[in-house]
């Protein structure tokens, strides 16, 4: 089967339709498993793209499992079909709680900081506002990162900082619980994003990758932001799910 030329639309459109005709080549069996995909000299000959859209090609494959570079060996097919990605799906405000006992948050910093100018415009809240900030890693069950957060919590809850890096379960319950103060509504944003450098890193990605950018703004009975939480997924391993119901049927 001729394999198309990607030739047209920016690199990351070239690479993403090298990757997907790439996979779809291993999943009916052209590259079986244990077998080594062509050099990348031959892929770009045979696509008419550059090397470096070849490997961007070659890293995404990697990013789904389906194979495995390893110097002076080539790239080897080792999955006919991608690894399962990791499915969101929310419904209720319960069903938050029940997401983070379904993962885990690795806590890697609480700190207290001035907000910056990009930080302030995701919260809300006035640049320069002091806010605690927690970062870490958001992992399934058997260790899997699926997502680098963090978590800003209003100034008001200072005196909780020493307790909040031993919570199990979401941050916001544990506020709640310590100050009597209710979350009133849960407001979230779902956009692509460029994946910034420390988000990157703490995923072995690429600074600028695809990403999922998820914000999940807390707020009090006011309509106040009590927490926000921002986090930047891998775009090829993320799905959201959402179910909606008929108010009622005539």
């Amino acid at each position: 089967m001729a394999a198309p030329r990607a030739t047209d639309g920016s690199g990351e459109l070239r690479s993403a339709r090298l990757a997907n005709e790439l996979k779809q080549q291993i999943g009916i069996g052209q590259y079986p498993v244990g077998t080594a995909l062509p050099t990348e000299i031959e892929l770009c000959g045979r696509f008419g793209v550059s090397r470096y859209t070849v490997r961007e090609a070659l890293r995404r494959l990697a990013e789904l499992g389906l194979v495995a570079s390893r110097q002076g060996s080539g790239t080897r097919v080792i999955a006919q079909t991608p690894r399962a990605a990791y499915v969101h799906s929310l419904q209720s405000l319960s069903e938050i709680s029940q997401y983070t006992r379904d993962t885990r948050f690795d806590i890697q910093s609480i700190q207290l900081v001035a907000l910056s100018a990009e930080d302030a415009v995701n919260v809300p809240a006035p640049e320069g506002s002091r806010w605690i900030q927690t970062t870490g890693m958001r992992r399934t069950p058997d260790g899997e990162a699926i997502a680098f957060s963090k978590i800003f919590v209003h100034g008001r809850f200072t005196r909780l900082m020493p307790e909040l890096k031993t919570q199990v379960g979401p941050i916001y319950a544990f506020i709640e619980r310590e100050t009597g103060e209710v979350v009133a509504e849960v407001r979230q944003i779902i956009r692509y994003a460029a994946m910034p450098g420390e988000a990157a890193a703490a995923l072995k990605l690429k600074s600028g990758a695809p990403a999922i950018f998820v914000t999940r703004r807390y707020l009090d009975l006011s309509g106040g932001p009590m927490l926000t939480s921002v986090s930047w997924h891998p775009a090829e391993r993320f799905t959201y799910a959402i179910t909606l119901h008929r108010d009622s049927i005539e």
